[in-house]
């Protein structure tokens, strides 16, 4: 039906269609330099405009893994919506409780010098040896080597002096202690320490021995979890580490260095070799391959690119000991920005060949040059649409890719486009100029037309992705596609139109009897061109029309093995690490991160020993109203709305509040422990309120923040008051409740009831009602395991959320920052799949029709 119709328009208006199509070829013909100077002036426009920095800001590539996020997904809008009122907590626009007017705390940034340490002291009692302070910075150095020997722990502290500590700038981003720079957290540093040595380069073969001697005793101990960080502090007042040796907890120096400092594989090894007998395999050690040093020193800093450039573009070695990694934090994304703009030689490169192939393909350099600086200029006209017309401030690195393909559907435009203008020329010699281009476009046009719709399309079906970076470059890649075809449609047969009139007939003349070398490698070229096209115009036609069942049926199983390989196995594979790998693993800006992390316990446990919080929200909607071309941010600002504002909770509603609480402590998500389901400890205060003493604390309590913000009907009434209550002495009582627990007003990170003030009426109203636990579910990058805790706490809120009173009804729970790649995983799931089914399905139409 569809075909018929096509059909019948065709007939209809198909010689409208043709008389327009001749009248545009008689326009190129007569004056092309008109087309050509319109098309010029349309570029001198657009393209400053688009790159202006008075009018958009210029790309910047500082973040490339900027964008790489989700954006319009539930995940993503109970993120945007919970960091949205983060950020209006943190600025005042909502509190937490009833702030003291003017009391408002504003932080301040000085010199880290002289402070306490932030995870392990590792000062010896006596006062002697090496006094180390561990901060657990994100600046180290890696090592590799057979590490257990005395003279590999000094290579390793003396490659930490030449290549960092020695560099002219460390002083400026060293953390200080007693006036001069802290020393690394390193195997050695600990080892020097833990025996009263006072350098790394002072330790002996005894001391190592001694070190062995520990793992013996120790490596079981840390891997059953007896041996604990702070095990020292703990002897003698807590049962955690009743079992564990005093050789084991001395300083926890043992933990810091099998936690922190050497790979766990080494650490199970000797467990596995000593297991609970210790004393029978200190001289049957297996070699210790990896270790690490923390560099105590400010993060993000710029001057470790520079020590980055100017000592460890490569890898250094001594004694048997090699540096093969490092991580500094921030100096990947510095030096990825560097390298993308040295790394443009390679798609000039490829710009150069395309170049070649077209001049010898079309005969003509003026033709070749134009048409080159057409595919070019269709992507400056693109970015003037896609940030001045359709508004996206937000162009992801990932967009550059999109030159490579622009080459290649523009030259295949022109190849198209010249070879329908050589069958013209040659079926027609005697034709008019206007009837060559006319039959030129009739075909061609339709040919770059097919092809160029095709591909864009399939781009712009990955619009609909909730990855800002996929969305951002099917739009760009998009339109850059069908900006080329419109060039090659209007300037292309302009430009051709100017070199068969003027300029060929010029060169001719110019070069008769000269350039005899570049004709006998044209005439070289249009050989091998013959040549190849006997396999398209014999071969191919001959295969074809003898074999053409056992082609189907062969593309048919490829098909069907594509689709297998796709959609079940061995399927899309999903990212297993939220790591954004910038350089190729084997480059040493990569080799820690991706090669050795895993290698490392405390890199482990920021992974698989965390488990996830759960806020619960009640009245806020989760929305994102800020633009899907644009990430999120750290700090989003977005509006936020509410079920209800003010919330007004009745006795039916403390009551299902009451039992929400009591459930999700006998969920099987649930983990007992920390929590803020702040009702219970609202019941807690409310009893506590009936004794005299509290009830005259907490009215002079109420008095004071009364007199300070001058608020209007803020009485002590919850002396004597239980729940449930009228909706107006819950919400006056539950605001006391949190000026009595003394929470800050300003806090992003308490979740609890959340209110409003309305200064115009001095009044103060309740608008959501937040609620964390903890939950068992450890943070994982495995997709399986994530989506199974988010659908059982999905399905769990949803089914307790029927019987909720309508003021608590549509919450919603979120762990924060920990779904996010989880969502990213799910988004390229099912993204990937939907997109491609929107390219084919819109393919199928076009070829079709």
């Amino acid at each position: 039906l569809s075909a018929a119709l096509f059909t019948s328009y065709l007939k209809v208006h198909g010689s409208t269609m043709i008389s327009i199509l001749r009248a545009y070829s008689r326009f190129i013909v007569r004056w092309p330099y008109v087309m050509i100077a319109a098309l010029l002036v349309m570029m001198l426009i657009t393209i400053p405009i688009g790159f202006s920095p008075s009018i958009h800001s210029l790309p910047d590539f500082s973040q490339p893994a900027k964008g790489f996020e989700t954006r319009g997904t539930t995940i993503a809008k109970r993120d945007q919506t919970l960091g949205s009122i983060q950020t209006l907590t943190t600025t005042g626009k909502f509190v937490n409780t009833v702030p003291i007017a003017g009391n408002r705390v504003q932080g301040s940034r000085e010199r880290r010098q002289n402070f306490d340490c932030g995870v392990l002291d590792l000062t010896p009692d006596n006062g002697t040896g090496l006094q180390l302070c561990f901060m657990e910075s994100e600046q180290l150095l890696a090592f590799e080597g057979d590490l257990l020997q005395v003279t590999s722990i000094k290579a390793m502290c003396s490659l930490s002096t030449t290549v960092v500590h020695s560099h002219s700038l460390y002083p400026d981003i060293c953390f200080y202690s007693d006036g001069k720079c802290m020393p690394d957290i390193s195997l050695g540093n600990v080892l020097a320490s833990l025996n009263g040595r006072s350098s790394c380069q002072n330790i002996t073969a005894e001391d190592v021995n001694d070190l062995k001697g520990r793992f013996a005793h120790c490596a079981q101990l840390y891997l059953d979890g007896h041996l604990l960080s702070d095990c020292e502090e703990r002897r003698g007042s807590s049962n955690a580490c009743s079992h564990v040796p005093p050789v084991c907890s001395e300083m926890n120096a043992m933990y810091t260095i099998m936690n922190y400092l050497i790979d766990k594989d080494f650490v199970e090894t000797v467990a596995s070799q000593c297991g609970h007998e210790p004393d029978s395999c200190e001289d049957h050690f297996s070699s210790l391959r990896y270790s690490v040093s923390f560099l105590q020193a400010e993060e993000s800093s710029s001057d470790f690119e520079v020590i980055y450039k100017d000592r460890l573009t490569s890898t250094v070695g001594k004694d048997g000991v090699t540096l093969v990694g490092f991580h500094f934090d921030g100096v990947a994304y510095r030096v990825f920005k560097e390298r993308l703009l040295s790394d443009a030689v390679y798609p000039s490169l490829s710009v150069i060949i395309v170049f070649i192939v077209v001049w010898f393909y079309t005969g003509t350099l003026f033709v070749t040059v134009l048409t080159i600086f057409a595919i070019l200029s269709s992507m400056g006209i693109a970015y003037f649409l896609y940030t001045i017309v359709f508004g996206i401030d937000f162009f992801p690195f990932i967009n550059l890719t999109a030159i490579v393909i622009l080459i290649g559907v523009g030259s295949d435009d022109v190849f198209v486009y010249m070879d329908t203008w050589k069958q013209m020329k040659t079926a027609h010699p005697h034709a008019a100029l206007e009837e060559r281009v006319h039959r030129t476009l009739h075909h061609a046009a339709l040919s770059m037309f097919v092809t160029s719709f095709t591909t864009s399309t399939a781009f712009f079906a990955t619009a609909i992705s909730h990855i800002v970076s996929i969305k951002c470059f099917g739009v760009y890649a998009g339109t850059s596609v069908l900006v080329n075809y419109v060039l090659m449609i209007t300037w292309l047969p302009a430009v051709v139109v100017i070199s068969e009139k003027y300029i060929n007939p010029f060169w001719k003349r110019v070069t008769e009897g000269h350039f005899a070398f570049c004709e006998k490698i044209r005439l070289v070229w249009n050989v091998c061109v013959k040549k190849v096209s006997l396999f398209y115009t014999l071969l191919m036609p001959w295969i074809v029309s003898k074999i053409h069942i056992f082609l189907i049926l062969l593309f048919v199983r490829l098909s069907i093995g594509m689709c297998v390989a796709v959609f079940h196995s061995p399927s899309l594979q999903l990212p297993t690490t939220s790591e954004f790998q910038l350089f190729i693993s084997s480059d040493i800006l990569s080799t820690y991160d991706f090669k050795l992390a895993d290698h490392f316990e405390f890199q482990r446990s920021s992974v698989g020993d965390t488990t996830l919080p759960i806020v619960f929200a009640f009245g806020p909607i989760p929305e994102d109203h800020s633009s899907l071309f644009e990430p999120a941010g750290d700090n989003p600002t977005g509006p936020v709305s509410f079920h209800q504002s003010p919330m007004v909770i009745n006795e039916e509603g403390q009551l299902w509040l009451i039992k929400f609480c009591s459930e999700v402590r006998n969920a099987t998500f649930y983990k007992p422990g920390y929590e803020n389901c702040f009702i219970s400890g609202m019941q807690l205060w409310l009893q506590q309120l009936k004794e005299a003493v509290n009830c005259n604390k907490y009215k002079a309590t109420v008095a004071k923040y009364a007199q300070s913000y001058q608020l209007n009907d803020i009485q002590p009434i919850c002396c004597g008051v239980t729940l449930p209550t009228n909706a107006t002495t819950f919400e006056t009582c539950l605001l006391h409740w949190t000026v009595s627990m003394n929470v800050n007003p300003y806090s992003p990170y308490w979740y609890g009831p959340l209110f409003q003030i309305d200064k115009s009426a001095k009044q103060v109203h309740l608008i959501a009602i937040l609620a964390e636990v903890q939950s068992n579910q450890f943070y994982s990058h495995s997709f399986t395991g994530m989506k199974s805790f988010y659908e059982t706490v999905e399905n769990w809120l949803d089914s307790i959320s029927q019987s909720a009173p309508y003021e608590l009804q549509g919450g919603w729970f979120i762990s924060p920052y920990y779904l996010q790649f989880y969502d990213l995983q799910k988004s390229l799931s099912t993204g990937s799949v939907q997109s491609m089914g929107v390219s084919i399905a819109l393919a199928f139409v076009v070829l079709f029709l």
